[in-house]
Protein backbone atom coordinates (compact mmCIF):
# COMPACT_ATOMS: atom_id res chain seq x y z
CA UNK A 1 0.00 0.00 0.00
CA UNK A 2 1.03 3.29 -0.75
CA UNK A 3 1.11 6.24 1.53
CA UNK A 4 -0.82 9.70 0.46
CA UNK A 5 -1.15 12.44 2.81
CA UNK A 6 -4.63 13.70 3.81
CA UNK A 7 -3.33 16.80 1.94
CA UNK A 8 -2.59 15.20 -0.96
CA UNK A 9 -5.98 13.98 -1.70
CA UNK A 10 -7.96 16.70 -0.51
CA UNK A 11 -5.96 18.64 -3.41
CA UNK A 12 -6.75 16.11 -6.19
CA UNK A 13 -10.53 15.91 -4.56
CA UNK A 14 -10.70 19.98 -5.02
CA UNK A 15 -8.74 19.84 -8.09
CA UNK A 16 -12.14 17.11 -9.52
CA UNK A 17 -14.79 19.50 -8.35
CA UNK A 18 -13.17 22.36 -9.67
CA UNK A 19 -12.83 20.48 -12.99
CA UNK A 20 -16.48 19.68 -12.15
CA UNK A 21 -17.45 23.01 -11.34
CA UNK A 22 -16.16 24.62 -14.65
CA UNK A 23 -17.50 21.97 -16.94
CA UNK A 24 -20.96 22.89 -15.51
CA UNK A 25 -20.30 26.53 -15.81
CA UNK A 26 -19.38 26.14 -18.99
CA UNK A 27 -22.19 23.49 -19.89
CA UNK A 28 -24.80 26.25 -18.76
CA UNK A 29 -22.97 29.06 -20.47
CA UNK A 30 -23.49 26.98 -23.63
CA UNK A 31 -27.02 26.45 -22.74
CA UNK A 32 -27.47 30.13 -22.08
CA UNK A 33 -26.24 31.25 -25.49
CA UNK A 34 -28.11 28.62 -27.39
CA UNK A 35 -31.25 29.99 -25.88
CA UNK A 36 -30.33 33.37 -26.61
CA UNK A 37 -29.66 32.88 -30.18
CA UNK A 38 -32.71 30.43 -30.55
CA UNK A 39 -34.93 33.17 -29.09
CA UNK A 40 -32.92 35.75 -31.44
CA UNK A 41 -33.83 33.52 -34.75
CA UNK A 42 -37.24 32.77 -33.53
CA UNK A 43 -38.11 36.50 -33.37
CA UNK A 44 -36.86 37.43 -36.70
CA UNK A 45 -38.47 34.75 -38.14
CA UNK A 46 -41.57 35.96 -36.30
CA UNK A 47 -41.14 39.35 -37.46
CA UNK A 48 -40.54 38.33 -41.26
CA UNK A 49 -43.20 36.34 -41.60
CA UNK A 50 -45.78 38.91 -39.59
CA UNK A 51 -44.24 41.16 -41.97
CA UNK A 52 -45.56 39.73 -45.11
CA UNK A 53 -48.94 39.20 -43.17
CA UNK A 54 -49.35 42.97 -43.18
CA UNK A 55 -52.06 44.76 -45.18
CA UNK A 56 -51.12 46.61 -47.87
CA UNK A 57 -51.55 50.28 -47.89
CA UNK A 58 -50.32 53.47 -49.19
CA UNK A 59 -48.63 56.61 -46.45
CA UNK A 60 -51.51 59.06 -47.65
CA UNK A 61 -54.46 56.79 -46.96
CA UNK A 62 -54.01 55.01 -43.71
CA UNK A 63 -55.62 51.50 -43.49
CA UNK A 64 -57.66 52.74 -40.59
CA UNK A 65 -58.90 55.47 -42.69
CA UNK A 66 -60.52 52.95 -45.76
CA UNK A 67 -61.63 50.77 -42.76
CA UNK A 68 -64.20 53.45 -41.40
CA UNK A 69 -65.38 53.60 -45.73
CA UNK A 70 -65.65 50.00 -45.43
CA UNK A 71 -63.07 49.68 -47.33
CA UNK A 72 -60.51 46.61 -46.38
CA UNK A 73 -57.68 45.53 -47.91
CA UNK A 74 -55.27 42.19 -47.35
CA UNK A 75 -52.63 40.46 -49.02
CA UNK A 76 -53.61 39.01 -52.05
CA UNK A 77 -53.14 35.58 -53.83
CA UNK A 78 -50.95 35.32 -56.18
CA UNK A 79 -51.98 36.47 -59.72
CA UNK A 80 -51.74 34.91 -62.65
CA UNK A 81 -53.08 36.29 -65.70
CA UNK A 82 -55.24 39.45 -65.92
CA UNK A 83 -54.23 42.91 -66.04
CA UNK A 84 -50.56 44.35 -65.42
CA UNK A 85 -49.91 46.95 -62.86
CA UNK A 86 -49.02 49.44 -66.17
CA UNK A 87 -52.35 48.23 -67.62
CA UNK A 88 -54.37 48.80 -64.39
CA UNK A 89 -52.73 52.33 -63.98
CA UNK A 90 -53.70 53.30 -67.33
CA UNK A 91 -57.61 52.63 -66.98
CA UNK A 92 -57.67 54.17 -63.68
CA UNK A 93 -56.45 57.34 -65.28
CA UNK A 94 -58.70 56.90 -68.01
CA UNK A 95 -61.94 56.12 -65.99
CA UNK A 96 -62.12 57.38 -63.05
CA UNK A 97 -59.31 60.40 -62.47
CA UNK A 98 -59.55 63.95 -63.81
CA UNK A 99 -57.56 64.71 -66.97
CA UNK A 100 -54.24 65.67 -66.05
CA UNK A 101 -53.66 63.49 -62.97
CA UNK A 102 -50.46 61.31 -61.96
CA UNK A 103 -50.03 58.07 -60.94
CA UNK A 104 -48.38 58.52 -57.28
CA UNK A 105 -47.94 54.54 -56.55
CA UNK A 106 -50.07 51.36 -56.93
CA UNK A 107 -50.31 47.96 -55.66
CA UNK A 108 -51.57 44.66 -55.58
CA UNK A 109 -54.58 43.98 -52.64
CA UNK A 110 -57.49 41.90 -51.79
CA UNK A 111 -60.50 43.59 -51.37
CA UNK A 112 -63.15 43.30 -49.11
CA UNK A 113 -65.69 46.50 -49.24
CA UNK A 114 -68.28 45.78 -46.27
CA UNK A 115 -70.90 47.92 -47.60
CA UNK A 116 -71.08 45.95 -50.78
CA UNK A 117 -69.71 42.50 -50.55
CA UNK A 118 -70.26 41.46 -54.57
CA UNK A 119 -67.50 43.91 -55.11
CA UNK A 120 -64.57 41.92 -53.10
CA UNK A 121 -62.25 40.71 -55.58
CA UNK A 122 -58.80 41.05 -55.75
CA UNK A 123 -57.98 43.94 -57.63
CA UNK A 124 -54.89 46.98 -58.19
CA UNK A 125 -55.23 50.28 -55.92
CA UNK A 126 -53.99 53.06 -57.91
CA UNK A 127 -53.30 56.52 -56.16
CA UNK A 128 -53.88 59.26 -58.07
CA UNK A 129 -52.30 62.86 -57.70
CA UNK A 130 -55.33 65.25 -59.94
CA UNK A 131 -53.81 68.13 -61.87
CA UNK A 132 -53.05 70.92 -59.67
CA UNK A 133 -51.49 68.90 -57.17
CA UNK A 134 -52.79 68.26 -53.49
CA UNK A 135 -55.42 71.32 -53.77
CA UNK A 136 -56.51 70.42 -56.96
CA UNK A 137 -60.80 70.23 -56.58
CA UNK A 138 -62.82 73.16 -56.15
CA UNK A 139 -65.20 72.66 -53.33
CA UNK A 140 -68.88 73.98 -52.77
CA UNK A 141 -69.67 77.65 -53.44
CA UNK A 142 -70.30 79.02 -49.97
CA UNK A 143 -71.72 82.88 -49.68
CA UNK A 144 -70.08 83.77 -52.97
CA UNK A 145 -66.63 82.34 -52.13
CA UNK A 146 -65.16 79.10 -53.93
CA UNK A 147 -63.11 76.80 -51.90
CA UNK A 148 -60.22 74.38 -52.66
CA UNK A 149 -60.15 71.44 -51.32
CA UNK A 150 -57.00 69.73 -49.81
CA UNK A 151 -56.64 66.06 -51.46
CA UNK A 152 -55.68 63.70 -49.15
CA UNK A 153 -56.10 60.44 -51.06
CA UNK A 154 -57.50 59.40 -54.13
CA UNK A 155 -57.50 55.74 -55.19
CA UNK A 156 -59.19 53.93 -57.81
CA UNK A 157 -59.65 50.50 -57.80
CA UNK A 158 -59.32 48.11 -60.95
CA UNK A 159 -60.15 44.51 -60.87
CA UNK A 160 -56.91 42.27 -61.37
CA UNK A 161 -58.31 39.59 -63.33
CA UNK A 162 -60.90 41.22 -65.99
CA UNK A 163 -59.63 45.28 -65.44
CA UNK A 164 -62.82 46.57 -64.65
CA UNK A 165 -63.31 49.78 -62.76
CA UNK A 166 -64.91 48.51 -59.93
CA UNK A 167 -64.80 52.06 -57.73
CA UNK A 168 -63.02 54.86 -56.47
CA UNK A 169 -62.66 56.82 -53.03
CA UNK A 170 -61.31 60.24 -52.43
CA UNK A 171 -60.74 61.81 -48.96
CA UNK A 172 -59.76 65.47 -48.25
CA UNK A 173 -60.61 68.46 -46.14
CA UNK A 174 -61.47 72.59 -47.17
CA UNK A 175 -58.20 74.54 -47.60
CA UNK A 176 -58.19 78.53 -47.42
CA UNK A 177 -61.08 80.17 -49.46
CA UNK A 178 -60.57 82.28 -52.31
CA UNK A 179 -62.26 84.96 -53.57
CA UNK A 180 -65.91 84.75 -55.87
CA UNK A 181 -66.20 82.83 -58.43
Amino acid sequence: MSFRSPKAQRTRVTSASARARRGAKRRLRGFLLAGILAIVVAATVLILVGAGNAPPGFPEASNSDLARGGIQLAQPPTLTGGVSQTQAEGIALSSAAPPGSQVRGSLLARLHFVPNPSEDCTCWVVSVMPPGGRDAFSGPSTKGARSIWFVKYFLVFIDAQSGRFVFSREAGAPSVPTGSP
